[in-house]
């Protein structure tokens, strides 16, 4: 290979020229997940940036491969679009400090117009270089996409797991049943539904969840029925299951791997399913053979840390506008950023809010969800609140009403400052289900909020490590609300630095920075520099010794 020849070169004194050095790069393919908005979006731009960084610091020894899936798949849940980014292009940004034009490029997929980037077909990336799969649910592991790439080196390669696929599961079923385009008995319907509450009221996904739904499963696809609804579910959902195996052929590999946890939960959560997947398929080809060898605990890269260093001046003057709204009201403000569903714990915060509206409470409802339709049920409850309460003020932001700010993120970023600049608001996670929690992070670290969360998954991690406030996390409405009074009451008694540790919202700032984040990408993609190399030489000595031998 070019990087043994260049050796060579060396050996003999010939002299190497900077073609040499940069054909002797060794190539790692990293690909992106631009599917749906959300978390998964916000954590790929955050490790976009992460690795262009990355890439200055190695750009003598690597090159990068840039892949993004995009939002179509096929029906048979193959992967549709799988797009090629030229990634020197978005270095040039990265160096002329063009950090916005990064974000929304991949943030809105301008680079399907791209004539840089080109949409490529899967097998582009079946090759022996090192990978990186952003997302550990990408349904790239297929069975032939699976034989192929085992065939190359294995080891050379990281995961990382973004959400709960249990969950995942769970709701793509709820959401079916509830579009009314899944018809199943009731017995099963009433299954799921008690499953999902389950996993809501849990706050997390355990074992005893993970053999509940794989009990449901076997039903639903395997056990011998006449049932002609459950035999039309098989064909019409067969892309459950063809994703869960697709899920189960990436977790054969992660063994020889590297897995990327964002969080303690999260890997705990994962390995409680691989336990299962073990006894579910006992004396079949997986049994025993889904492990995780090693793994690291990793805060996913917040981009918006990155964007307030560089575009200051902008930032302050949309805080400036944003504060004459906020900081001149005599309200105090409830912040909800994500989407407006049952599990995302909206409804309870609706209810508590209405609840303190006929308390006589003079307190606004700020709502950040670009998921939130004029014409839904949850917009004609928030206009019911406004026609039945006088006092009601609530401020929409999203695509819908013509007011996104994540599509325009600089004034998201100053919304939050001057929310907190304030000292009269505070951020809302009433969630049943966090794997991590960009957005809560996002109003930490950029706008000094107190945060009131319910007690799941990260974010009760978060509340371990010091991050968010032991007093502030909750279980259920009752407490919900209580929350919010005490801080309004705070608030009017001039407590509301009580809630702001600025030195560990400081030190966490640090540490979801994409730049510092990068040292630690830098050791991982560092390794599979060596472990690339050890091959190469390997390699290289079994064809000298075949060769001596001849």
């Amino acid at each position: 290979m070019v990087v043994t020849k260049q050796l060579r070169k060396l050996k003999n004194d010939e002299i190497v020229t900077d073609k040499d050095i940069e054909d002797s790069r060794i190539p790692i393919d990293v690909i992106l997940d631009n599917r749906w908005t959300g978390g998964t979006k916000t954590y790929s731009i955050g490790l976009l940036l992460s690795l262009l960084n990355v890439y200055e610091k190695l750009k003598d020894k690597i090159s990068i491969n840039l892949y993004s899936l995009g939002l179509r798949i096929k029906d048979d849940n193959e992967i549709k679009e799988l797009y090629k980014l030229n990634f020197q292009d978005l270095y040039n940004k990265y160096k002329e400090r063009k950090l916005i034009d990064i974000v929304y490029y991949f943030y809105n997929s301008e680079y399907i117009k791209d004539k840089n980037s080109k949409r490529v077909n899967l097998d582009t990336i079946i090759n022996e270089y090192p990978k990186l799969y952003a997302n550990m649910s990408l349904n790239l592991f297929n069975e032939e996409f699976s034989a192929k790439i085992n065939e190359l080196y294995k080891q050379n390669f990281a995961y990382v797991f973004h959400s709960d696929y249990v969950a995942d599961i769970l709701l793509a079923f709820k959401n079916e049943i509830e579009n009314n385009r899944m018809n199943l008995p009731a017995k099963h319907v009433e299954r799921i539904y008690n499953l999902f509450e389950k996993r809501l009221k849990k706050g997390r996904t355990d074992k005893e969840l993970i053999k509940d739904l794989f009990d449901l499963l076997d039903e639903l696809y395997i056990s011998n029925t006449d049932d002609k609804r459950i035999l039309r579910f098989r064909k019409k959902y067969d892309w459950i299951r063809l994703g869960m195996m697709y899920y189960i052929n990436s977790l054969l590999r992660a063994k020889d791997g590297l897995s990327i946890f964002p969080s303690w939960s999260m890997y705990s959560e994962v390995k409680d399913l691989i336990y299962h997947i073990n006894t579910f398929f006992k004396d079949s080809e997986y049994q025993d053979k889904i492990k995780i060898n090693k793994f690291t605990i990793l805060h996913e890269p917040l981009y918006m840390v990155s964007l307030e260093k560089i575009y200051k001046d902008e930032i302050k003057s949309f805080k400036d506008y944003y504060s004459n709204i906020y900081g001149n009201s005599n309200k105090i403000w409830l912040l909800y950023v994500g989407r407006t569903s049952y599990e995302r714990g909206f409804k309870d915060l609706v209810e508590a809010y209405e609840r303190l509206l006929r308390d006589k409470m003079d307190i606004g409802l700020i709502i950040i969800s670009d998921g939130l339709k004029k014409d839904s049920k949850d917009h004609e409850i928030l206009r019911e609140i406004k026609k039945n309460h006088h006092n009601a003020e609530i401020h929409i932001y999203g695509k819908d009403f013509g007011s996104s700010v994540h599509n325009y993120v600089l004034y998201y970023i100053g919304l939050l400052k001057a929310l907190g600049n304030s000292k009269k608001a505070m951020y809302i996670n009433p969630t049943y289900m966090e794997s991590y929690g960009l957005s809560t992070l996002e109003a930490l670290v950029l706008g000094y909020l107190p945060v009131i969360y319910r007690n799941v998954e990260a974010l009760e991690e978060f509340r371990e490590f010091g991050y968010l406030k032991e007093e502030l996390g909750f279980k259920d409405k009752q407490e919900l609300y209580n929350k919010i009074k005490d801080i309004i009451k705070d608030i009017k008694d001039g407590k509301y630095d009580k809630y702001i540790d600025k030195e560990t919202i400081n030190y966490l700032k640090k540490e979801v920075d994409p730049e510092n984040l990068a040292d630690k990408y830098k050791d991982i993609i560092e390794g599979f520099i060596k472990e690339y190399n050890d091959e190469e030489e390997n390699n290289q000595k079994k064809k000298e010794i075949l060769e001596l031998t001849n």
